[in-house]
């Protein structure tokens, strides 16, 4: 052991980050039952405490069962049981469930020892009796368990490396370069190499030892130079290169348009000769954007837009502008959808950023504007919000490549046809955008439509949140929110493209008293004269479900409505105050902190009070008034900044809402 411990690297690391962990530090009741949760279900679901706590109260059982009939036995078993959940806190990480797989044993020992007890039930009840119990029990404790998610939990992809080189390969250009960034790659990929990927570059070339940036500088800059693209695949970066040099470098050297969790795009800086254009916005007192060059006059759809700002920084005020600043771009269209966003780091003193993002295969053809949203990263303020800072148009919509259509999320889901079975509509993907939500937020999602060979008539679509019955096999859905929206794959004629992916951004606002639990999101193809298409789902069968009026509901996905967290008291802190507006909502306390002097800031808080649930969206208007009545500072928003609109709130709620006020350096 002496040996091995002196010889490897590896093993003397993990020793020198167990021993500042060897102490007593007891965990929450809440980490605790967390760990066991994905131990017992499934690390890829939610947690789902009702059937944990139904397992661990027959888990219970059965062991006091153990100890009744057997008292060693049972100890043992108790023992077995609680000694795993302790010593998985030595590690030096966050408790995995690997860690406690030696657990699953004794808890399947002890559940059958409950099946079982039937059986030493009174001699005189009949056999058939005792083990038919046993049986009914056993069924239960099954059932139980496998409600945890076990379809889910068989059909997981336990690897996304293999989907990530599969991305690549698809959107992969004449050109490219691929960084392996970590060294630890070789064997995973050989074994989900999909073959036909660029050059790969290795950085570093091994380890340990970790990255030098010395080295790594010249392999990057000659990247740079000889890449169109560079994709960027990451792989235990933190202990090749934790100061994230790579990153960092690329950052400042090129332009990253697409950010994904497995891996970076990164493109090279834009030419001398790139279109360009004097700003002058000011985001802030201290700084100002003074030009921005962009990619071209029109882009395609499924191409990446570069962007550089140019900045000028005024170094002589009393409070200069000291960290970095985090731009947050947004790419909407006409209508307000946004298609795109990225962010942007400025580091102290850099004079220019570059950045980028990637036009969506599925954006439609028209103008699009780039707004910009500045924050300072020390202090977590907003230099300057929604900023418009570039116009740009979106060519016509090309014919989507066959092997991005297979990459897109939840791919070749479901094709709906007119009765007669001609023509058809194929939704080839669909985007979720989250499966967690609380009453009165909006479900976002995307949906993507291929364009048919033939121009189909327009079509509404149906989209449906319903409760699912409990338990799940019995009773029909209970419809929580319906929408309706148009489908136009030819919103002109002129932009008819057989083959052209639509993109169709949508949400469904949950009502603030939608019942909690378990919904299914489905979605009906109907033509705007209420004639219902049929629709069959390709990728996975259980996903059509019956509709009304002889229409096919495909199942999307499903999510969790959760309660949303009500306040019935005045918050604490608050000066009270009793003041109607109107018959649907009052004033119930206020406070006001800051310094209120030329160049200072004031902060404050109201309570807001819902005298019945509120029918009308309305907005807050803070203004600081001189005595002659000028407007000295203003700050209108929604309502906690939209997050929670005023028909979201319910009757008898206690609502906090908090501004800031900044006052101008030359107020009175």
């Amino acid at each position: 052991g002496l040996a091995w411990l002196a010889l490897s690297p590896g093993l003397q690391l993990t020793t020198e980050s167990l021993i500042p962990h060897m102490r007593l530090r007891l965990p929450t009741i809440a980490q605790v039952t967390r760990m066991a949760d994905r131990l017992l279900f499934s690390p890829v679901l939610f947690q789902r405490h009702n059937l944990l706590y139904g397992v661990l109260a027959l888990t219970a059982a059965g062991l006091l069962l153990s100890v009744w009939r057997c008292r060693r036995a049972g100890a043992w078993v108790a023992l077995l049981l609680t000694l795993p959940l302790l010593l998985a806190y030595l590690v030096p990480h966050s408790p995995e469930p690997r860690f406690l797989v030696y657990q699953l044993p004794f808890v399947a020992l002890a559940l059958c020892n409950l099946c079982c007890w039937p059986l030493s039930l009174a001699p005189s009840l009949p056999q058939w009796i005792r083990r038919g119990a046993t049986g009914l029990l056993t069924l239960l404790v099954a059932g139980l368990l496998s409600a945890g998610g076990l379809r889910l939990a068989i059909t997981f992809e336990r690897s996304t490396y293999g989907q990530t080189l599969k991305v690549v390969k698809a959107h992969a250009q004449p050109g490219d370069q691929i960084l392996f960034y970590g060294p630890w790659q070789w064997i995973q990929f050989h074994y989900y190499d999909p073959g036909g990927l660029p050059p790969i570059t290795t950085l570093p070339e091994r380890a340990p030892p970790q990255l030098d940036p010395a080295e790594a500088q010249p392999t990057l800059e000659q990247l740079l130079t000889r890449a169109e693209r560079l994709w960027v695949i990451p792989a235990a970066v933190e202990d090749v290169d934790p100061a994230h040099f790579v990153w960092g470098w690329l950052d400042a050297h090129a332009h990253r348009v697409q950010d994904e969790k497995t891996y970076r795009l990164y493109l090279p800086p834009l030419p001398a000769e790139a279109p360009s254009q004097s700003s002058r916005i000011p985001l802030g007192e201290a700084l100002q954007l003074e030009r921005v060059a962009w990619e071209a006059e029109t882009v395609k759809a499924g191409q990446p837009f570069r962007i550089t700002l140019y900045w000028r920084v005024e170094s002589r005020l009393e409070n200069p502008l000291e960290g970095e600043v985090q731009i947050n771009v947004a790419m909407a269209d006409e209508r307000g959808h946004v298609w795109a966003t990225t962010s942007i780091k400025r580091a102290p003193g850099e004079k220019i950023s570059r950045g980028g993002l990637m036009i969506p295969w599925g954006a439609p053809p028209g103008g699009y504007e780039l707004h910009a949203t500045a924050i300072a990263e020390a202090s977590d303020e907003a230099l300057a919000k929604d900023v418009h800072i570039l116009s740009t148009v979106v060519s016509a919509t090309r014919p989507v490549p066959a092997s991005i259509l297979r990459d897109l999320p939840n791919a070749d889901a479901a094709v709906f046809c007119a009765p007669p079975g001609d023509p058809c509509v194929q939704l080839v993907g669909y985007e979720p955008g989250g499966v967690r939500f609380q009453q009165g937020y909006p479900v976002p999602l995307k949906l993507h439509w291929l364009a048919p060979p033939e121009e189909p008539p327009p079509l509404d679509l149906q989209l449906q949140i319903a409760l699912l019955p409990r338990p799940p096999l019995f009773g029909a859905s209970e419809p929580v929110v319906t929408r309706t929206l148009r489908l136009d794959l030819a919103p002109a004629a002129s932009q008819w493209v057989p083959g052209r992916l639509l993109t169709l951004p949508t949400a469904l606002t949950l009502p603030p008293d939608a019942p909690t639990g378990r919904a299914r999101v489905s979605l009906a193809v109907r033509t705007t004269g209420g004639v219902p298409w049929t629709g069959a789902a390709n990728a996975n069968a259980d996903r059509v479900t019956g509709g009304s009026l002889g229409e096919t509901r495909v199942r999307l996905f499903d999510v969790t409505v959760e309660s949303r967290p009500v306040r019935r008291r005045l918050p604490s802190g608050l000066t009270p105050v009793e003041i109607d507006l109107g018959e649907e909502v009052g004033l119930r306390g206020y406070r006001v902190e800051g310094e209120a002097h030329p160049g200072g800031r004031l902060h404050v808080t109201y309570a807001w009070y819902a005298r019945v649930q509120p029918t009308s969206i309305y907005a807050v208007f803070n203004h600081l008034v001189a005595p002659d009545g000028a407007l000295v500072a203003q700050a209108d928003s929604w309502p906690q900044g939209g997050r929670m609109l005023s028909i979201q709130w319910q009757a008898g709620e206690y609502i906090e809402d908090a501004y800031t006020l900044e006052i101008p350096a030359q107020a009175p």
